[in-house]
């Protein structure tokens, strides 16, 4: 939804990123984040137009929105943009799950594109440094949320952040990303589904990062219950796999929504 009035009014007024402001903070996250996926508007009229393959009315909601966003978001720099990164960053580094686990959706800079990241050149080093900064903060969030981490770390070893990577720093690790599915799979599936969960997972991957991922995942339930154990923390329903779920188990109810998920 576009903001209430122009982000560039709303920058004038803003004190900055704090972890006491959060409502400030999601705000101008927000905001920010339907400038910066609004300027897909203009290749998407380009492309009905050229093409043929949008619709009188749809090309008129295009337009609406278009001449919109750009009333919205005038006068917007690359540094702007890059406080998309720096909020969601300050939250991630105070142990805010939410933002731990949407961090990888704004990318190093603020800014993303077809092509990759926008805005700032990054160096080789800084990319590297992102990547696994986004591996990092999902890492952290599996005590105080262990299936939407587990999701996000089998999602991320398997195809990477999901804003467009570098290939050369893309974080993908086969083996790693098996282990992290077998967790997910214990923890959502009905333990009868394992059989065949397995035995699509031994068909896509060889042999060796099978074993190194089987291996893997135990080694991560047993030390992440171990944790949540000395935190006097409930284990997720199927963590040290379906022989220890007991048949009283709670079945896992939907998250709620992260205040930092509009963005």
């Amino acid at each position: 939804m576009p903001p209430a009035r122009p982000v560039w009014e709303m920058l004038r007024n803003y004190p900055g990123p704090s972890v006491a402001g959060i409502d400030a903070d999601v705000d101008m996250l927000v905001a920010l984040s339907y400038c910066e996926y609004s300027g897909d508007l203009p290749r998407l009229l380009w492309e009905g137009r050229s093409q043929g393959t949008a619709s009188a009315a749809q090309l008129k909601e295009l337009d609406t929105r278009h001449a919109q966003a750009t009333a919205l978001c005038a006068r917007l720099s690359d540094s702007d943009y890059a406080l998309r990164t720096e909020i969601l960053r300050l939250h991630a580094r105070a142990g805010n799950v939410d933002a731990q686990l949407h961090f990888q959706y704004v990318g190093p800079t603020g800014r993303h594109g077809p092509e990759g990241f926008a805005g700032v050149p990054q160096s080789d080093a800084q990319l590297a440094a992102w990547y696994q900064e986004v591996l990092g903060y999902a890492k952290q969030a599996l005590v105080e949320e262990p299936l939407p981490a587990v999701s996000t770390l089998a999602w991320l070893y398997d195809a990477g952040p999901s804003v467009p990577p570098a290939p050369a720093y893309a974080v993908h690790d086969p083996a790693e990303g098996h282990a992290y599915r077998i967790l997910l799979a214990r923890m959502v599936r009905h333990p009868h589904a394992m059989a065949d969960f397995m035995q699509r997972e031994v068909a896509r991957l060889p042999p060796d990062q099978v074993a190194r991922g089987q291996a893997r995942a135990e080694a991560i339930a047993q030390g992440l219950a171990a944790q949540l154990t000395a935190q006097g923390k409930d284990l997720p329903r199927g963590l040290l796999g379906p022989a220890a779920v007991p048949a009283t188990a709670t079945p896992h109810q939907p998250p709620v929504p992260s205040p930092f998920a509009a963005q």
